[in-house]
């Protein structure tokens, strides 16, 4: 039987709570965050793992687990999944916002079309999408 306890591991968890909201935040990269910050090169960037926070009501977007956190207003553009704007960004790669969405033909084709391109490799969810995800996962589903 092996104790585990006294074992070192130096992978940051994948997920931590956000110092604004408590909930959890995923993994962002320093890529990411170095291209959504408004003026990176003045910011205080360290080593650590960063988080993101999707939790609309709350100011923190990024954090990292000593809690330093970037708010809204320190990044270069708006976050999408913070906003109940129907102009707000829904797909930062190519330019889809939640009002191109409004019927489901349109949902469909801008589904279909971001797809595709995420397939053949033809987006930059990384730099261009505050969470550093791809967007599909925040389309909303077909309504019925």
């Amino acid at each position: 039987m092996s104790c585990h306890c006294c074992s070192s591991s130096n992978t940051p968890p994948h997920k931590a709570a956000c110092p604004g909201c408590q909930q959890q935040g995923d993994t962002v990269s320093a890529t990411t965050l170095l291209h959504q910050l408004a003026r990176p090169w003045q910011q205080t960037i360290g080593d650590q793992q960063y988080y993101f926070c999707r939790h609309p009501e709350c100011e923190v977007v990024y954090f990292d687990s000593d809690s330093a956190s970037f708010n809204t207003d320190a990044l270069r553009q708006p976050v999408g999944q913070k906003s109940g704007v129907t102009g707000r960004p829904l797909c930062y790669c190519f330019d889809i916002r939640y009002s191109d969405i409004a019927d489901n033909g349109a949902l469909k084709q801008c589904r279909d079309f971001v797809t595709e391109k995420t397939r053949s490799k033809q987006c930059s969810c990384e730099t261009h999408n505050p969470s550093g995800r791809c967007c599909l996962r925040d389309f909303p589903k077909e309504k019925e």
